[in-house]
């Protein structure tokens, strides 16, 4: 079995460092969020200390998803 780490509140990029470090998959959904800054994870499944089975395969690996707060971006028709 493999504990998921916690990874929401920390910056994208030292998410995806951990998360290879430890060969957990993973897959990002971007979505504005006031409430957070840009490159910063709102939120993951499965939550923190949440123990997963673990594939035999290398290849497989345990997975985790993850939001990340986007930066929202408006034009204007002048």
């Amino acid at each position: 079995y493999t504990k998921m780490p916690k990874v929401s509140g920390m910056y994208y990029r030292d998410a995806q460092s951990l998360l290879n470090d430890q060969k957990i998959q993973y897959e990002t959904v971007e979505e504005y969020n006031a409430d957070v800054e840009a490159g910063h994870i709102i939120s993951q499944e499965p939550a923190p200390e949440t123990e997963t089975e673990t594939c035999l395969s290398a290849a497989m690996g345990a997975r985790i998803s993850f939001t990340s707060s986007a930066t929202l971006i408006l034009l204007m028709n002048s």
